[in-house]
C-alpha cells in the first residue's frame, strides 16, 4: 500500500492575528498529498516528498547583496527567514522542491542568482492578468506540456528573474514576452519554479511537474 505524499509549506502570517496559509495553496496542493505547514523554527523537517515554496511579497536586495530600488516593497519575515536559513538543508538533503512566483525568485537567489528588482510591464493593459510562454523545454522534460503553444499563465509581478540574472545551476524552460523567466529547474537536483500562480489556474504544466518531482 502506497503511504500519502507529505507536502511541506512555510507558513506566514495570513492577518491580524493569525498564521498559516491560503485556501488556494491548501486546495491546490491537497490533490497530491498531505499539506504540512512548516513553520521557520522547524529546520528540516524529516520524511518530506515535497517542499513548496509559496509566493508573496518582494524578495529583499539584501539577500543578494545589492541596494534596493526605490520600487522595493515590503517583505515577508517568515518566508525570508526559511529562504535565508532552511531552504539550503532542504537543497543539500536532496528534497524535491517547487517554487511559486516569489518562491522560484528565492530559489534563483539560494543558487548566486540575482533578481531585476522592478520592471515596467504593461499589466494595465491587460485586465486577464494572462501572459503567453515561449517554451524551450529539454527532451527529458517534453512530456510535461501536451501543447506549448498558445500557453497562457496568471503572472502578475513586478521583481524578475531574467536571463541575465538567472543562476549558472538553474536553466530556463519558459520565458515570458518581456523575456523573463517564467518556469525553470535546476541542472542536476529535483527542483523546478514557475513565476506564476498554479494555485489559481491548476494548470498542465504544474501539475505534471508536481506530479514528476512526487515520483
Amino acid at each position: 500500500m502506497n503511504r500519502t505524499r507529505r507536502i511541506a509549506l512555510p507558513g506566514w502570517s495570513t492577518g491580524e492575528g493569525s498564521w498559516g496559509a491560503t485556501k488556494p495553496y491548501l486546495e491546490f496542493l491537497s490533490k497530491f498529498g498531505q499539506v504540512e505547514l512548516v513553520t521557520p523554527r522547524e529546520g528540516l523537517v524529516p520524511d518530506i516528498d515535497l517542499l513548496v515554496l509559496p509566493g508573496g511579497m518582494d524578495m529583499d536586495a539584501f539577500c543578494y547583496n545589492e541596494v534596493p530600488s526605490f520600487f522595493s516593497g515590503n517583505i515577508d519575515k517568515d518566508k525570508h527567514y526559511f529562504y535565508k536559513q532552511n531552504l539550503k538543508l532542504y537543497i543539500e538533503a536532496g528534497v524535491p522542491i517547487f517554487g511559486i512566483c516569489l518562491g522560484m525568485q528565492a530559489l534563483n537567489v539560494a543558487f548566486d542568482g540575482k533578481l531585476m528588482q522592478h520592471g515596467h510591464f504593461p499589466y494595465t493593459e491587460r485586465p486577464e492578468r494572462k501572459e503567453l510562454l515561449k517554451f524551450t523545454l529539454p527532451e527529458e522534460d517534453k512530456d510535461l506540456l501536451s501543447n506549448p503553444h498558445a500557453y497562457k499563465v496568471n503572472s502578475m509581478h513586478h521583481q524578475a528573474v531574467t536571463l541575465a540574472t538567472l543562476s549558472n545551476e538553474l536553466i530556463s524552460l519558459a520565458t515570458s514576452e518581456f523575456n523573463n523567466v517564467e518556469v525553470l529547474k535546476h541542472k542536476t537536483l529535483p527542483i523546478y519554479g514557475v513565476q506564476y500562480h498554479p494555485e489559481e489556474i491548476y494548470d498542465e504544466l504544474s501539475i505534471n511537474i508536481i506530479r514528476k518531482l512526487l515520483k
